[in-house]
């Protein structure tokens, strides 16, 4: 009885140890990977595009893109640092990015947004914009992402599938490649462009204009990140 009960003593100090020595291991390897004595952290550039003097598209009752863009991007700031993101955005406010002097607004703007970018060094870059044509029939969100960019359409992927999946399941949209955008061809991080809807069709354009709607795209985007991050090469750890 007596060697019984040593052993089963033994066995759980030995339980015991490996737990410690698993657990020590696990924070050694994350102060490691990070280099700074903590977990990794990601890092991600969140754009709103135009801003100040650019309204972007105007919708069909007066509903402006550069205010459903940074409303959008503000909620999805939220929860990337809720799961532990460290997030920066290009703009947190209604302003554009460049100076009242510039020759060429526009250009400029654009440059400071990739300027951030690179600077920040993010893990990848959301942009966030709405979409307008001359037909008002045209609805649905869709994803751009860098022709040459593998990372960038995986990430576009995620994102489209959950937008499809949770906003709106009757859109038929893909994501689709571009080479012509500057942001798509000037950053150095991969990046995508989520078109959320259209302006130019009222009754999307009312859902656009509303911060619950806002607030949902916000969450499936971001539940499209989490895919994307949850895969490698296209297959689910």
């Amino acid at each position: 009885m007596k060697r019984i009960l040593a052993v089963m003593v033994l066995m759980g100090l030995l339980g015991l140890s490996v737990l410690f020595y698993s657990r020590t291991y696990s924070r050694v390897a994350d102060a490691v990977m990070a280099g700074t004595g903590g977990p990794v952290k990601k890092t991600v550039v969140i754009d709103p595009g135009h801003g100040g003097n650019d309204p972007g598209g105007i919708g069909v009752s007066g509903v402006l893109e550069k205010d459903v863009n940074l409303s959008v991007a503000l909620f999805l700031k939220a929860n990337l640092e809720q799961q532990g993101y460290e997030v920066v955005l290009t703009r947190d406010r209604d302003k554009g990015l460049y100076s009242e002097s510039a020759v060429n607004k526009k250009k400029e703007d654009l440059a400071e947004r990739i300027r951030i970018i690179a600077e920040a060094k993010p893990d990848f870059v959301i942009c966030i914009h709405q979409n307008i044509f001359t037909d008002s029939k045209y609805s649905g969100a869709q994803v751009f992402y860098y022709k040459d960019s593998e990372e960038g359409a995986r990430l576009a992927s995620c994102i489209q599938n959950q937008l499809i999946a949770g906003v709106d399941p009757s859109n038929t949209r893909v994501p689709k490649s571009n080479m012509n955008y500057y942001m798509l061809k000037k950053s150095p991080s991969p990046i995508v462009i989520v078109e959320c809807g259209f302006l130019t069709n009222a009754e999307e354009e009312a859902k656009l204009g509303t911060v619950e709607y806002q607030r949902k795209l916000a969450w499936n985007i971001y539940l499209g990140i989490m895919q994307y991050r949850n895969t490698d090469e296209g297959v689910e750890k």
